[in-house]
């Protein structure tokens, strides 16, 4: 199912991230299942140093923790998406401040995206994240595609 902007008292709704946390990110879990034989979950993890991060997958043994991303490496505008980098580097930073002995993953739903941030975090010290890309199936794709376009929509609207 595609998520649509709602509309009520003649406005359009914010863009339905509730739509990546409901159907994206569970999918995700899933193929990450089928990727390492270990269920997953959404859950907070302490990190060395002190404090604990809330990590999108993170294996029921707690091995295998990561972070999922579904940013696309370009705005509306054909601008770099700094804001995604910008998570991503955020994300890796996090994945770092885990205990020794942890299998660290940072999972992709977009090819292109992926490739930039591969290229970019040589200079972040990400050598022990491992990078996947996660393929969608259509349905979950165009939702996705709805989403952000929305969510991109509402970046111009702010002033972009």
């Amino acid at each position: 199912m595609v998520p649509q902007a709602r509309h009520q008292g003649g406005k359009e709704d914010m863009a339905n991230t509730t739509y990546i946390k409901n159907n994206v990110e569970p999918f995700v879990r899933r193929w990450l299942e089928s990727q390492f034989g270990r269920t997953f979950t959404e859950q907070s993890v302490e990190l060395v140093g002190g404090g604990s991060h809330k990590f999108d997958a993170v294996s029921a043994d707690t091995a295998v923790v990561g972070d999922i991303l579904c940013n696309r490496p370009t705005t509306r505008t054909g601008n770099e998406n700094t804001g995604g980098v910008r998570k991503a580097q955020n994300d890796i930073d996090y994945l770092k401040r885990l205990s020794q002995g942890i299998e660290r993953v940072l999972v992709f739903t977009d090819a292109s995206f992926y490739e930039l941030i591969r290229q970019r975090s040589r200079r972040w010290g990400a050598g022990d994240v491992r990078m996947l890309v996660c393929p969608l199936p259509p349905d979950l794709e165009r939702g996705l595609t709805a989403v952000l376009n929305t969510a991109s929509r509402e970046q111009r609207g702010a002033g972009e």
